[in-house]
């Protein structure tokens, strides 16, 4: 406690008390993670063979790589030349700079979003987008003092999407048509945008799924010497619509794939971590329908070997890859699944010796065939049928099929 008064120019009392809020001390403005973990406010990353590995948080899974990121930040670089350049504005921004692009869920969007701002739907709770812009920043353009009036009004917000973010809007769904096949699979613009369904002061009046995932682009602009943020939110279905549509070039690229030579022998035993078995009864696969689990998504998931739970793991990330987790040095119960007519739904698949399963114990850790950000396969009777995404309703896993085979 000592080193963290003494690092953050507070004293102890006021860190007790919550007073969180006095400037930091010249000099230690940002803290590394080095300090950070010196002074015990952080664990230090524990590594598995040079990779780093960290739990898995299903309530914010990966849904897109880091190359797709990246992609998304160019959208952000040619939007911040037109926030510079763009002489039809009213006025006309002083800089702009793409700050960051992120992944996180509706709850944790709407928990960061300022109370007052300028918030334009494109129907983003029915799998759209929306663009945020801070109220003191929205304030500047429409050369209105914040300090003096620092409410954000209705008519405050219908001016602004009148004045500029029409503009900006078309801008910025023009530049993701363009990166599209949009216009070769003979679908126009007009019908590639998606329209204004609700502008707004309070972000928490739009109804959105709390565990859904969105991609966050934020790009900081400054605007007579006020800055503030433009955030643009990407819905997890408009992700994947711009992928159908070729947006991601990342992906257009050949697939590797390592074959392994007919005469040499594969020593091993397969594994697989799975999130259950279940009935099979009356399920029907069918795309874009979600299937919940009796599994709460803070349990432990399965490993299986030769149809035996044989121990309950935790879902990790070990560099690209998801890896497996074990929580006990010895399952005191083994189940076994004796039913040939099920559904399962697999995290992935290992190889591992039969040393290497011998030894497992707690806090063991092995590397598994799936990346993050991947789909899950599901499996009818020991057959992959489809592919879902893993996501959260209420308190229990469930998965969104994607993909029928």
């Amino acid at each position: 406690m000592q080193s963290l008064s003494e690092t953050l120019g507070v004293t102890i009392e006021e860190i007790m008390n919550g007073e969180e809020n006095k400037p930091l001390q010249d000099g230690n403005t940002v803290l590394t993670e080095e300090q950070l973990i010196q002074m015990g406010l952080i664990e230090e990353p524990k590594k598995v063979n040079g990779k780093e590995l960290k739990i898995y948080d299903f309530t914010r899974p990966d849904v897109i790589s880091k190359s797709q990121m990246r992609e998304i930040w160019q959208v952000g670089e040619k939007l911040q030349i037109h926030i510079a350049d763009n002489i039809n504005f009213t006025i006309k921004p002083t800089s702009s700079w793409v700050r960051s692009v992120d992944e996180l869920n509706n709850s944790e969007l709407l928990a960061a979003a300022p109370s007052n701002c300028f918030l334009y739907s494109y129907h983003y709770s029915e799998g759209g987008t929306a663009i945020e812009v801070d109220g003191n920043l929205g304030k500047a353009i429409l050369k209105q003092d914040y300090k003096e009036y620092p409410e954000v009004t209705e008519s405050d917000v219908k001016i602004l999407n009148d004045f500029y973010m029409e503009n900006f809007s078309e801008q910025f769904f023009k530049i993701l048509y363009e990166r599209t096949d949009s216009s070769e699979q003979g679908i126009s613009f007009e019908n590639f945008r998606p329209p204004l369904s609700e502008s707004t002061n309070y972000p928490h009046s739009l109804y959105v799924e709390p565990y859904g995932m969105a991609i966050l682009l934020s790009i900081e602009a400054e605007v007579a010497g006020t800055k503030g943020f433009i955030n643009i939110l990407f819905s997890l279905p408009f992700i994947n619509h711009l992928a159908s549509a070729g947006f991601f070039k990342s992906n257009s690229g050949p697939k590797w794939h390592q074959l392994s030579s007919i005469n040499r022998a594969v020593s091993g035993e397969n594994v697989t971590v799975e999130f259950g078995r279940f009935s099979e009864n009356g399920i029907e696969l069918v795309e874009g329908e979600i299937l919940i689990m009796d599994k709460n998504y803070k349990d432990p998931i399965n490993l299986v070997y030769k149809n035996r739970v044989i121990h309950k793991v935790v879902a990790g990330v070990l560099g690209e890859n998801m890896a497996a987790i074990i929580q006990e040095d010895k399952l005191k119960d083994e189940e076994v699944f004796k039913s040939e007519d099920y559904i399962s739904i697999e995290l992935g698949r290992a190889l591992l010796s039969k040393e290497e399963l011998e030894n497992l114990k707690k806090d063991s850790v092995f590397e598994l065939d799936s990346f993050t950000g991947e789909p899950c396969k599901i499996t009818r009777n020991g057959k992959i049928a489809a592919e879902g995404e893993i996501c959260i309703a209420d308190t229990n896993f469930a998965i969104r099929i994607i993909k029928i085979y």
